[in-house]
C-alpha cells in the first residue's frame, strides 16, 4: 500500500473523490463506481441471455412440417409465408 505522503504529495488526495465501501464481512475497500458497473453488467448479460430450456415457451409450428403437405399445399403455404409487407417477394 501507498503511503499517505506519497499520495498526497502526487496530488491524488486533492483530486480524487472516488466513493469507497467497505464489505461488512471480509472488510475490504472498494470502490463504489466499480461495483456498480459490475453488478450493471452482470444484469446486463443476464438479460440478454436466452431463458433455461424449462422456462422457454413452446409454441406449435405455424406450418406443418414439408413431408406431410401435397406439393400444392406447400407451394401456397411457402409464397404466402415469403411475401414481403410491400407486397412482393
Amino acid at each position: 500500500m501507498t503511503p499517505e505522503v506519497v499520495l498526497r504529495a502526487s496530488g491524488h488526495v486533492e483530486r480524487f473523490t472516488d466513493f469507497m465501501v467497505t464489505d461488512a464481512v471480509t472488510h475490504d475497500c472498494h470502490r463504489a463506481d466499480h461495483l456498480l458497473e459490475a453488478a450493471l453488467e452482470a444484469r446486463l448479460a443476464d438479460a440478454a441471455a436466452p431463458p433455461p430450456a424449462a422456462e422457454r415457451e413452446v409454441r406449435p409450428r405455424a406450418l406443418p412440417p414439408a413431408a406431410r403437405m401435397s406439393a400444392g399445399e406447400y407451394r401456397t403455404r411457402s409464397e404466402s409465408a415469403a411475401a414481403s409487407p410491400e407486397g412482393g417477394l
